[in-house]
């Protein structure tokens, strides 16, 4: 079981909505089987953040980096991924492979304006890929959905 993080009494709205992205992202980590290591090492971070003392600046900050340090934890250890996180990584790999497809078109046709055409036929590979990637984790259980503030 994952500890709860302790809420701040702040009119800080920035505070506010970082806990509420933090508690959600703990809800969706409950509903998937994470071994227990990884469970101790989250609520052994999660123990730090109850006792920091610091002003609302620090502690948004804090919140903020031990939510993309789970994310990290998750995907790395156990494979869980957000939703859409294949598709964005391989709409970039696309864009790089799609630069030497510009320019084979381009050398082919002695026509240097085709040089950029290569870059959106690269990404739309890219994302066809991602797109098979991420309904893969999703029909294996593997996704979370994390709503972005």
């Amino acid at each position: 079981m994952i500890k709860e993080i302790k809420r701040r009494d702040s009119d800080n709205n920035k505070l506010k909505k970082a806990f509420e992205r933090f508690d959600f992202l703990l809800s969706e980590i409950e509903q998937k089987e994470i071994p227990i290591e990884l469970l101790d090492e989250f609520n052994r971070k999660i123990s730090i953040l109850n006792n920091f003392g610091a002003d609302d600046k620090k502690m948004i900050r804090s919140i903020n980096k031990t939510y993309e340090e789970f994310l990290y934890l998750l995907r790395r250890k156990v494979k869980i991924t957000k939703k859409g996180y294949y598709e964005s990584n391989w709409q970039l790999i696309g864009l790089s492979f799609g630069l030497p497809i510009g320019a084979l078109i381009s050398a082919y046709t002695d026509k240097l304006a085709f040089f950029a055409i290569g870059l959106p036929i690269g990404m739309a590979i890219g994302m066809v890929i991602g797109m098979i990637k991420d309904k893969k984790a999703k029909d294996e259980n593997r996704q979370i959905r994390i709503e972005e503030y």
